[in-house]
């Protein structure tokens, strides 16, 4: 690890009360029929869509935009720190973020020659080099603090062709070479994980690990153009979602295999799922669609959707979603409770 530098706490407080922007921002009417309502408005240029949002508990989320980190404390979100302003030159456009616990904190995007992670480890930021040649880092997932995998396209790599890497509590290490760009992971275990990404045709390509090895695995039906959520409630319940021409294509796994199952019939362009339980779920796109383990219900977003969403569910009871509007500004919804 380099470049640390500590992040005052005054520096916090400054960061709280002035850079927060959801005071300022007035937003258009908001649908009175929608169960969501507007948890937190950014607008301060250059306004970027959010890339990735994680809960580590019901009162610790974070979030990552351009260069900028958001935090959520349990009672508000506010603009946590601008990674560019902390290392000049050093930070790219961040694409995932990671949280196992407050004090422990992964992003990554676009790697320069001086960093390939920003950790924040409670107190301070500080970059992180893992020695690997990358080109792009797609995604982050922890466990816990001190296990952890990310998935990044590697630099010197043939065409098409990522790299996973492990964390082990103090180092990154290389467990696998791909023969495609790795997009998405999730893991139940240290040893039962999972994968999609895209080969050098573009075709769409998901893999597990078990027993030690990466195996592809079939996904029965047409093939989509992409691939665009994976989540896990336990190792007999995944959701896969993709896209087969302008219609959403949805898969769940029930332990043994994948099978397609009917996503809603007016639901167009799906952005992302996540689930809490096999009878409790969301998926997000022109509305929010709830599934109660029989089937989904579509309730509106409280403003028209222009940019693609990011849903979360942290518990039946606690549920975000955060999108870009056309008028550049970034707005995360807390759903309220069905009406």
């Amino acid at each position: 690890m380099k470049s640390a530098r500590v992040v005052a706490f005054a520096g916090m407080c400054a960061l709280t009360l002035v850079a927060c922007g959801d005071e300022g921002a007035k937003p258009p009417k908001p649908n009175p029929n929608s169960p969501w309502k507007v948890a937190f408005v950014f607008d301060e240029p250059p306004t970027r869509p959010l890339e990735d949002l994680w809960f580590s508990a019901r009162d610790d989320g974070w979030a990552c935009a351009y260069q900028r980190v958001f935090h959520y404390n349990g009672e508000r979100w506010w603009y946590f720190t601008d990674l560019e302003e902390e290392f000049p030159g050093v930070a790219g456009e961040l694409s995932a973020i990671s949280a196992p616990s407050a004090s422990e904190v992964w992003a990554g995007g676009q790697p320069s020659a001086e960093a390939d992670f920003f950790h924040f480890d409670g107190n301070l930021w500080e970059t992180v080099d893992t020695g690997y040649p990358l080109e792009y880092v797609q995604d982050i997932f922890f466990l816990t603090p001190e296990l952890g995998w990310a998935a990044a396209a590697g630099a010197e790599a043939p065409t098409n062709e990522g790299t996973l890497l492990r964390y082990g509590g103090r180092r990154w290490t290389r467990e696998w070479e791909a023969a495609l760009v790795l997009e998405k992971i999730h893991f139940l275990a240290s040893d039962d994980g999972w994968a999609y990404g895209y080969d050098s045709a573009s075709s769409r390509h998901v893999y597990r690990l078990q027993g030690g090895w990466w195996k592809e695995v079939e996904i029965p039906g047409a093939g989509v153009e992409y691939y665009n959520a994976l989540d896990f409630t336990g190792p007999a319940d995944g959701w896969l979602l993709g896209r087969r021409g302008d219609r959403s294509a949805l898969y769940h796994y029930d332990g043994a295999a994948w099978l397609e199952v009917n996503s809603p019939a007016t639901a167009r362009a799906l952005d992302d799922a996540d689930f809490v339980s096999p009878t409790y779920g969301w998926l997000a796109g022109e509305d929010s669609w709830f599934y109660d383990g029989e089937g989904f219900t579509s309730y509106p977003w409280p403003y028209e959707r222009y940019n693609p969403i990011i849903i979360r569910a942290v518990a039946e009871d606690d549920v975000w979603a955060a999108t870009l509007s056309r008028d550049n500004v970034i707005y995360v919804y807390r759903f309220t409770g069905f009406k």
